[in-house]
C-alpha cells in the first residue's frame, strides 16, 4: 500500500489527481490538503510515501513544502503539478528533492508514466529499509556471540579463569586494542 498526500487548492484538482491515480495498479490510501500548512500537518502525522502537490497556493507554495517536508523525511517521494511551464520553478524543485515537474493539464500518459517511477523508487526504499534492518538484528545478535565465543576460547586456551584476563587481553581479543602487550 502507499500512503499518497494530495495537496491543492483547488478541489477539483484533487479530485482529478484522485481519479488517475483510482486508474493505476496498486493500493492507494490517499489524504488530501488544501494548502501547504495543512499539508505538513498531515505528513507529521501520517506515514506518506508519496505527496503529489501543485505549486501555487495559499499560506504556503508547494515549493516551500516540497523544501520542508524533504527536510523532515529524506525518503519521501514527491512530484510536483503545476500551471507555470517557468524553468525557475523547476530548477528549485529539483534543489528541493522533487523527483518530477509535470505541467498541468495533466496527460494521462504522463502521470502514469510517473507514478509508474514513483512507486519503483518507493520499493527500492522500503527494501533497502528491510535489508537495513535485518543486518542490524544479525549484527546485534551474532557479533556479541561471536565476541562471547573468543573470549571463551581464549580463556579455555589459556588455561587462565575469568578473573585472571586483563582489560588490555580482553581488548586484543575483540581487536579494538593493537598496542596491547602480549600475555
Amino acid at each position: 500500500m502507499y500512503n499518497v498526500l494530495i495537496v491543492d487548492d483547488e478541489k477539483i484538482e484533487r479530485e482529478g489527481i484522485r481519479f488517475l491515480l483510482s486508474r493505476e495498479e496498486g493500493d492507494f490510501h490517499i489524504f488530501e490538503a488544501s494548502n501547504g500548512k495543512q499539508a505538513l500537518n498531515v505528513l507529521r502525522s501520517e506515514n506518506i510515501d508519496l505527496l503529489l502537490t501543485d505549486i501555487k497556493m495559499p499560506h504556503m507554495d508547494g515549493l516551500e513544502l516540497s523544501k520542508r517536508a524533504k527536510e523532515e523525511n529524506e525518503e519521501l517521494q514527491i512530484v510536483i503539478f503545476s500551471g507555470y511551464n517557468d524553468f525557475t520553478f523547476a530548477q528549485e524543485a529539483i534543489r528541493y528533492g522533487v523527483k518530477e515537474y509535470v505541467l498541468k493539464p495533466v496527460d494521462p500518459d504522463i502521470f502514469h508514466e510517473t507514478i509508474g517511477k514513483i512507486k519503483q523508487e518507493i520499493e527500492k526504499n522500503k527494501n533497502n529499509k528491510i535489508r537495513s534492518h535485518v543486518v542490524d538484528k544479525r549484527l546485534r545478535h551474532e557479533v556479541p556471540v561471536q565476541i562471547q565465543t573468543k573470549a571463551s576460547d581464549f580463556i579455555h586456551a589459556q588455561g587462565k579463569g575469568r578473573g585472571e584476563l586483563s582489560e588490555q587481553t580482553m581488548y586484543r581479543m575483540v581487536g579494538n586494542f593493537p598496542d596491547a602487550e602480549k600475555s
